[in-house]
């Protein structure tokens, strides 16, 4: 009996020794995304979407102001020619010569100041005839017609005839007079603007847009 008692005390010695040296069941270490993280990542997201939504609707914006001016600065576009206008009259051994300034465009054109030369030489509308005389004295002139356009208004549509003035010559004279209407180069430099200060140089070689005035 006491050999089993011993015995037995060997057992449970053996079984207390085994569960001391058994190790505890590992636990799986928890997720340190919890819901918060997720909370935060979500808001950053949405700031973020916010702030591109914004941006582009403010490109957005902008790009349809900048077309909203364009169309309303068209709907005020001058377009400035000057045309020369001849009329012969070969019974009266005259010709009569008109040189014009028309808006073509859709607004109101505001002239700065200009400049007239004839054959490279600085002249005014009211010394136009006189150059002429001085440079083809073998011809009878005569003023019919001159204005000052410096810092003047053209409206939509309208013309004026700045300078205008009439030839006489003498018999034999024909081929001479119309030598010298075709070679005489009148030409004028001069800035004009919209009613929404756009201005753009005047150009007599250009068909197209003119460059803007600087």
């Amino acid at each position: 009996m006491n050999q089993d008692k011993s015995s037995m005390n060997q057992e449970e010695k053996e079984n207390l020794l085994k569960d001391k040296l058994e190790l505890p069941p590992t636990e799986k270490p928890k997720s340190n995304l919890d819901a918060g993280f997720w909370i935060a990542l979500i808001a950053i997201l949405i700031s973020v979407a916010t702030a591109f939504i914004s941006l582009y609707e403010a490109n957005l914006m902008k790009k349809q102001q900048q077309i909203m001016m364009e169309q309303k600065n068209a709907s005020a576009w001058p377009y400035i020619q000057i045309t020369p206008f001849y009329k012969y009259m070969s019974k009266e051994k005259k010709v009569t010569a008109e040189i014009s300034i028309v808006n073509k465009g859709v607004g109101p054109a505001i002239l700065k100041d200009v400049k007239i030369y004839l054959n490279d030489h600085d002249v005014e509308t009211f010394s136009f005839v006189d150059k002429l005389k001085e440079l083809h004295p073998e011809f009878e002139f005569t003023y019919e017609r001159n204005q000052q356009i410096d810092n003047f208004v053209i409206s939509p549509g309208e013309t004026i005839t700045f300078i205008g003035f009439s030839v006489n010559y003498k018999e034999g004279q024909e081929n001479a007079v119309n030598k010298m209407l075709n070679g005489m180069d009148t030409r004028a430099e001069f800035c004009y603007c919209s009613i929404y200060n756009d201005c753009w140089k005047y150009d007599v070689n250009k068909q197209g847009a003119y460059d803007s005035c600087e």
